[in-house]
């Protein structure tokens, strides 16, 4: 089992950093260059150092290997492909990226792939000066019995119900992060302060002193909601969870 340092993402890089990079077009058919990861793309692109021009969309790649990392070519949605790092290797393969907010925009871009043709992307308007401090991830696996094809990860429900649930350390700590479904006395507990809550303000029409004592419903009923809040999920988390699955299988073989 492998786990790998996922890719920092550097902004503060002052010029395009070219490393030795092998490119795998297919399976079969690979190159090798020095080459850069382009991400402010709707679909990623690797340039190269001999011909910076001629780009390998990741709509169009197999995947790349640079600077001892992995990157899988995933398809995000019709428009965006990004290159995902693969950071924990086993039965379960894992790999991430970092999702970048497009709420600022594009510009379009027109260029060359690896053959000539012309290649129409769009180059996404990243706001620094705003950018948060907080990275979001996106998270995608594939099993060794089928590595041609990784699939996303981005309901951790579903991901638990199709993947966890004959190990049981695994789907314990990503239960965890998933979205719990109350139990019958707390959803009664809710629905039943909620209630009582919104009939004592009717009842009293806001002018009785009882109104306070009916008010106390409201945070109440949303602190027993606030108990069933699941935690946030971080990439280290999801690292946990794959490499736990991982362990669990090997020891059943």
């Amino acid at each position: 089992m492998q786990t790998h340092i996922p890719d920092a993402d550097r902004n503060d890089i002052p010029f395009i950093d070219y490393k030795q990079a092998v490119i795998w077009n297919t399976t079969a058919d690979s190159i090798c260059d020095y080459a850069y990861i382009r991400k402010n793309f709707t679909d990623q692109i690797v340039s190269v150092w001999k011909n910076p021009k001629h780009l390998y969309p990741a709509s169009l790649v197999y995947a790349v290997a640079i600077d001892d990392k992995y990157y899988r070519s995933v398809r995000v949605s019709e428009a965006n492909y990004v290159f995902a790092e693969k950071i924990v290797s086993g039965e379960m393969n894992l790999y991430m990226y970092r999702k970048i907010p497009q709420f600022n925009g594009w510009i379009e871009y027109v260029g060359h792939d690896a053959n000539g043709n012309v290649y129409h992307n769009n180059m996404i308007i990243e706001n620094e000066n705003g950018r948060s401090k907080k990275d979001y991830f996106s998270y995608f696996i594939s099993l060794n019995s089928d590595t041609l094809h990784p699939v996303t990860s981005s309901s951790l429900t579903a991901f638990i119900d199709k993947y966890l649930t004959e190990t049981p350390a695994a789907k314990a700590i990503a239960m965890n992060f998933a979205v719990k479904n109350m139990i019958k006395s707390r959803k009664i507990a809710v629905i039943g302060l909620m209630t009582i809550g919104m009939l004592g303000l009717a009842s009293t029409g806001g002018s009785s002193g009882a109104t306070f004592i009916f008010m106390l419903g409201f945070p109440a009923a949303a602190v027993v909601a606030c108990l069933n809040r699941p935690q946030t999920l971080t990439w280290k988390d999801m690292v946990e969870i794959v490499q736990t699955y991982n362990k669990e299988k090997a020891g059943a073989n």
